[in-house]
């Protein structure tokens, strides 16, 4: 095991957390009636993002497979994508080169992206506004 991981695994969750309140400020996501949930295998979060229930965390094996600045995922659950606005507002993803949103466990799954030896302060931004413009992509709104 490499030396760095014990010590991001930590500053992961947190960030995971830190994103999630943001969201929660900005009035894009919403955690009411959901937990934080840790199990061996991740660490996480369900909320809803602009009305589309998701989970936000870090699948330690997904990690382990991916580059290193790809720990946290976008998992949009089964039961949020029979919503076919969802599952349409999404497609802008698929169809970029390389794509954004792939197929996973009966969902769909965005990476996003924690840049590694960047300032904490730059990654939240840089993991908030990828949250942000995938809300934005489901609430049809757009920043640009």
């Amino acid at each position: 095991m490499r030396p760095d991981v014990p010590r991001r695994i930590p500053e992961l969750q947190r960030l995971v957390d830190d994103a999630a309140a943001r969201g929660l400020q900005a009035g894009w996501a919403d955690v009411t009636g959901f937990r934080v949930t840790a199990q061996w295998w991740g660490y996480g979060r369900y909320l809803r993002l602009a009305g589309a229930q998701a989970w936000f965390g870090i699948d330690y094996h997904e990690w382990a497979h991916q580059p290193p600045d790809t720990p946290l995922w976008l998992w949009f659950t089964p039961k949020s994508l029979l919503r076919k606005k969802t599952r349409g507002a999404l497609d802008p993803l698929r169809r970029k080169n390389p794509p954004e949103l792939f197929d996973a466990a009966g969902g769909l799954v965005v990476p996003v992206p924690a840049p590694v030896e960047v300032e904490r302060p730059a990654v939240l931004d840089r993991v908030v506004g990828r949250l942000e413009e995938v809300a934005e992509l489901i609430g049809g709104t757009s920043r640009r």
